[in-house]
Order: C-alpha cells, then structure tokens, then sequence
C-alpha cells in the first residue's frame, strides 16, 4: 500500500526573493533563504561539518542592506542534503528548515514586513525549491 504523503504546514510558504539570507547567531551557518512563513523559514547554506547541530537563534537579514535586520528564535525541523546544487570539490549544499517560536509582538511585525516586501509569491511544490 502506497501512502500518500501531506504537508502538516500550518501556513502558507511564499518564495523569497534574491538577496534574503538567513545565519545562525554565533555561528557559521548561513545562506540564502529559499521559502517563508509566519511559521518559520527554509534556508540553503554550504555544510560545515565543525558547526553546532541546533543552534536556537537565526538572523535573518538582506545581503547588501544593511537597514534590514531581524533576531528570532527558532527549532531546526529538517536538515537535508541538498543534491539539486552541483558538487564541487568536497562541498555540500545542505537545506535547512526552522520554526519559529516565542516572536515577540514586535517580531510578528518586522516578520510581516519582510514578507510583505521581499516574497515573490506563494509556493506551489515545495519538492522543486
């Protein structure tokens, strides 16, 4: 018997567009986020094997803008290699998914803001972001 496979996604996913990065606080850990929530946020970044395994707090900003900048707290939920990315040399593209937890008031609505001004639309099949 085959099962069918459902999105438990309270929200609905929009696309980002070009320039949104997102990096864990104190870490490494950054890249380009791909899709976004009032739930939480996807991100590709290049794999360090040396970095922290859930590190709790994510900064999510505008490459080149330095007017836009946002803490939050979040949950890794998924952690993927990312095999659409050609490999080069020994480098992995990795997808990482988080959740966010405890926004603040004022969060929710520098978090709307972002989303309102730098979404390009909502996502349709999260299998080909």
């Amino acid at each position: 018997m085959v099962q069918k496979k459902f999105d438990r996604r309270k929200h609905q996913r929009f696309k980002v567009k070009e320039g949104a990065c997102a990096a864990h606080y104190n870490s490494k850990i950054r890249g380009q986020v791909v899709n976004i929530s009032k739930g939480g946020l996807a991100f590709r970044y290049i794999n360090n094997k040396n970095e922290p395994v859930d590190p709790s707090e994510l900064i999510l900003y505008i490459s080149g803008n330095n007017s836009y900048f946002l803490k939050l707290s979040v949950k890794v939920v998924s952690d993927i290699e990312w095999k659409k990315e050609a490999r080069v040399s020994n480098i992995q593209f990795r997808q990482r998914g988080v959740q966010f937890e405890n926004l603040t008031e004022g969060q929710t609505s520098l978090l709307e803001t972002f989303m309102n001004t730098y979404t390009v639309g909502p996502v349709n099949n999260l299998h080909s972001m």
